[in-house]
């Protein structure tokens, strides 16, 4: 339309804002959002500033995927993201301390939103992406294999994975 710069709001039937856009990925505004219950809630569009004019309003929706552990892989060195289409070498061990991903869907986007166990221990989310998230490999060593469990709002799921102790380079 005529209103080349929008902002949005998303709001729910109380006035409560629970998302806001302005310029997103140039002047027109988008907002993405996975409801939690079946409250109506409502899109309010204005111009920035003084600016009106008519606008065009699309809205999309999908089925949320369930939670699904693909494959586990070394994450990557120096901060490097994952690249869940091309994320490495399965793994099904680690030693201590080091760094793995988790590689599947229906993970959450949010850091805490995503619940990582070992066996009983809770291990520690280090970073989230799509369709991956990383976490450090902590816990008693033991040779069977234990649990690795992930558990979101929208479910979970887990494999056989064996922690080795770390080789001690010092004999």
């Amino acid at each position: 339309g005529t209103l080349t710069d929008t902002n949005l709001k998303f709001l729910d039937q109380w006035n409560q804002q629970f998302g806001f856009s302005d310029d997103f990925g140039g002047l027109g505004s988008r907002i993405e959002f996975t409801p939690a219950n079946s409250l109506t809630m409502y899109i309010q569009v204005t111009g920035n500033g003084i600016n009106t004019g008519s606008y065009k309003f699309n809205v999309d929706t999908f089925s949320l995927l369930p939670v699904s552990i693909e494959r586990v892989v070394r994450a990557p060195m120096n901060g490097e993201r994952v690249d869940p289409g091309n994320p490495g070498l399965a793994i099904f061990k680690a030693q201590i301390g080091s760094e793995i991903a988790l590689v599947g869907t229906g993970f959450s986007p949010a850091l805490k939103g995503n619940n990582v166990w070992l066996g009983d221990q809770s291990l520690v989310v280090t970073s989230v992406g799509p369709g991956f998230v990383t976490v450090v490999v902590d816990g008693v060593v033991d040779p069977d294999p234990a649990r690795l469990t992930i558990g979101t709002d929208l479910g979970e799921d887990s494999i056989d994975f064996v922690v080795e102790p770390l080789i001690d380079s010092a004999k």
